[in-house]
């Protein structure tokens, strides 16, 4: 039987199974990005790169990015917009922009 010992994994026998105590660990809820902060790091430059990106995507998506409050790596259009932004900014910068809030 292979169990998680911190992050390594071990093999234990099948009969130390009855034995294991366990913690089940609550996920960590992943980040926010405010898109405020965002928008702040932004030079005027970088933000007319954004609405061009923006203007790029379908209106629903537009709509859904605009409502949000935050972004979440969790969302299931994160990579499409870290795609995006590393395409226009580069990586670095992307991830400077995109950094959690604090």
């Amino acid at each position: 039987m292979l169990i998680y010992v911190g992050e390594e994994l071990v093999e234990v026998p099948e009969s130390f199974a009855d034995n294991l105590v366990t913690e089940v660990l609550p996920e960590q809820p992943k980040p926010r990005i405010y898109k405020a902060p965002m928008f702040r790091r932004m030079t005027d430059a970088e933000y007319d790169a954004y609405l061009q990106i923006r203007a790029g995507f379908p209106p629903r998506l537009q709509a859904i990015f605009d409502a949000a409050e935050y972004l979440s790596s969790n969302d299931e259009f994160w990579p499409a917009l870290v795609a995006a932004a590393e395409h226009a900014y580069g990586a670095e910068r992307a991830a400077e922009l995109l950094s959690p809030s604090a």
